[in-house]
């Protein structure tokens, strides 16, 4: 009987003994489970060794590189109009014809009197010229007789060749029709059929065929466009590769200027712009996402093992570094960091130099 009880009583200690045991590791695990659900969680990496690839799209608005304005030399009624707003127009080409006003057409015959009569008069005074100089020669008449005539001379001269640029000969025609000036897009007529203008009025505004600018605007901080660089350039109907040729600073933001050569481009067409460009070197990178900065400069949090109350756990430590250029994703690191250091790139709340952290990706880093 007394072998059974002290055998029930051993029974008894070590039923005990394991339950306690259990007991301390569900404890130990609830403990555990419980600390680490108030530990901030992160994500981790690593730099790299790598090229920025710079990237910036905007949007950007065809205009005519090189505009043009038509103006009539004489004023009368718009008759006809013989192009539309974005017609492409040779040199020579008709683009308006205007019924001449009584007014000017008796300018001009006024004009034509006026020059007949100074062509009568050059004449008559190239005669006397040359009669003076033969005297002067002979030693007849004083030099300044003949310089005088001469002078008189060389204004006629002169005022001929005003008149003749001038004076339009209309006298078979009641009527002028305005020519293209050169090979030119019309973006925009200033005048309709029927409406009166004046000597001097604008007509049409044009571009050059086939030379357009597309301007657009872009980030103030971006250094990396410059002139000459190449872009993409994309619509619904249209692919182009464009020639940076102007990158001008303004408040608060940087005009570009594109340059494009196409005979089917519209003056007001909207394009997507794609400025992309590779550094020439390789550098040390970090994701923008790892850098954090602040009154002493930029730093990233860097991970690092230590032993704690239930075992190997993680935490952060602050990491000076020093920056250079960046594109959308990466930054140069010029100094503070290798490239076996991994950093916080992610954390689902924030984080303090010291903090004990709880590293989502271990694997990729440490050895379980």
């Amino acid at each position: 009987m007394n072998n059974l009880d002290h055998l029930k009583k051993r029974i008894n200690i070590k039923t005990i003994g394991a339950v306690i045991i259990i007991l301390i590791l569900i404890l130990t695990f609830v403990s555990k489970t419980v600390y680490n659900y108030n530990l901030p969680v992160v994500t981790a990496t690593t730099p790299l060794k790598g090229k920025l690839d710079k990237l910036e799209m905007v949007k950007g608005i065809a205009e005519c590189a090189d505009k043009v304005e038509v103006y009539t030399d004489n004023g009368g009624n718009v008759e006809e109009i013989f192009v539309k707003q974005g017609d492409y127009v040779k040199m020579g080409q008709p683009i308006a014809r205007l019924s001449l006003s009584k007014e000017e057409i008796s300018q001009n015959r006024e004009k034509s009197y006026e020059l007949q009569q100074v062509k009568m008069d050059i004449k008559n005074i190239e005669n006397d010229c040359r009669d003076l100089k033969m005297l002067y020669e002979a030693g007849a008449v004083p030099r300044g007789d003949y310089d005088k005539v001469d002078r008189e001379l060389q204004s006629l001269y002169v005022k001929r060749q005003k008149l003749m640029l001038e004076y339009q000969d209309l006298s078979q025609s009641e009527s002028m029709t305005i020519y293209a000036p050169d090979n030119i897009m019309v973006s925009e007529l200033s005048v309709h059929e029927g409406q009166k203008v004046n000597s001097g009025e604008l007509i049409a505004k044009c571009g050059l065929s086939e030379d357009f600018k597309i301007n657009c605007s872009i980030a103030l901080e971006n250094n990396f466009i410059v002139e000459g660089d190449k872009c993409k350039l994309e619509n619904s109907s249209h692919s182009f590769e464009g020639t940076v040729n102007e990158v001008k600073a303004e408040e608060g933001n940087k005009t570009v200027s594109v340059l494009i050569k196409s005979d089917k481009v519209k003056a007001g067409e909207t394009f997507d712009v794609k400025f992309e460009k590779k550094s020439s070197e390789s550098h040390t990178l970090v994701p923008n996402g790892t850098l954090n900065k602040d009154s002493d400069g930029y730093f990233v949090y860097q991970i690092k093992q230590r032993k704690g109350m239930l075992g190997e756990e993680f935490y952060v430590e602050k990491l000076k570094v020093y920056i250079g250029d960046n594109d959308n994703e990466n930054t140069i690191i010029t100094k503070g960091i290798t490239f076996f250091e991994p950093v916080v790139l992610l954390c689902n709340k924030e984080i303090l130099a010291g903090d004990t952290v709880i590293l989502e990706n271990e694997g990729d880093f440490f050895a379980k």
